[in-house]
């Protein structure tokens, strides 16, 4: 349920908005959660840190009825960035394997350009081979 364009769903009278928010890499909690290996997917390239641009002015529109998801959107670049270093520690010491594109060039959300979309399911046919391996392992 994405923040602003989405109205939040609602659980139990608590209104929820998209994970992302608050943990968008959420590779400590897998480790919590009893995990000794985590395969994060990125759907930008990994060396891709997000800019708090359009985050800060979309958190305006949640600060009046949402205060905490406002300010969580607001702080998400920070926090995306964060644990994307940390998961880059972690896959050096093999316990994590990050699989991103190497490149999103010719990508868009609504893409319906068929070679774009057909490139991006063959490296991540390729990439499911890897991820493979690193399960095994």
């Amino acid at each position: 349920c994405v923040p602003v364009v989405n109205q939040p769903y609602v659980i139990d009278g608590i209104p929820y908005f998209d994970g992302g928010l608050s943990d968008p890499i959420p590779v400590n909690y897998a480790f919590k959660q009893g995990c000794d290996r985590v395969v994060l997917i990125l759907t930008r390239p990994k060396d891709a840190y997000r800019v708090s641009k359009t985050d800060t002015r979309m958190s305006a529109f949640l600060r009046r009825k949402y205060p905490v998801s406002a300010y969580r959107l607001s702080h998400r670049a920070q926090t995306y960035n964060t644990q994307l270093d940390l998961a880059k520690r972690y896959e050096k010491h093999g316990h994590v394997l990050i699989v991103a594109p190497k490149s999103i060039e010719g990508m868009k959300t609504l893409t319906k350009d068929r070679s774009a979309m057909e490139f991006m399911y063959q490296e991540g046919y390729n990439d499911g081979q890897a991820i493979v391996q690193f399960l095994r392992g």
